[in-house]
């Protein structure tokens, strides 16, 4: 039984975050905010998918993914890519590739810290893996 409750806790949050993307890109664009400078939309979505690739690399390594833990980061972008073909269809929404580059930029970024942090608190400091 805790081999089942590990593995939901390893893959449940990353999921949830996924569907709470999905609906925030189901908003019509007449309830959300107006922006406050240009370029301010690719800062947001650097900053959610950075929490999102935050959350793929804290699953990839308590699912012990080692080395292949970089198709679950190209998995992020997958879904960045879907996230901007499904917003054509929301009302008032649109596809933009340049705010599917930045969705793999943020995570990239929080992927690599999480990895960063981890490598950092986990190998020791005489390793040669260092």
């Amino acid at each position: 039984m805790e081999d089942v409750a590990r593995r939901v806790w390893t893959w449940l949050p990353l999921l949830l975050y996924a569907a709470g993307i999905t609906l925030l890109s189901s908003q019509p664009s007449t309830s959300l905010p107006a922006p406050a400078f240009a370029g301010e939309d690719k800062l947001v979505h650097m900053a959610i998918y950075s929490l999102f690739g935050a959350l793929a690399a804290r699953a990839a390594l308590r699912a012990g993914l080692g080395r292949r833990a970089v198709l679950l980061y190209l998995a992020c972008v997958a879904y960045g890519l879907f996230d901007e073909w499904y917003q054509q269809f929301t009302p008032g929404r649109s596809s933009d590739l340049f705010d599917a580059l930045a969705d793999a930029l943020g995570a990239a970024a929080g992927f690599a810290l999480v990895l960063r942090y981890h490598r950092a608190r986990h190998v020791s400091r005489h390793s040669p893996l260092r």
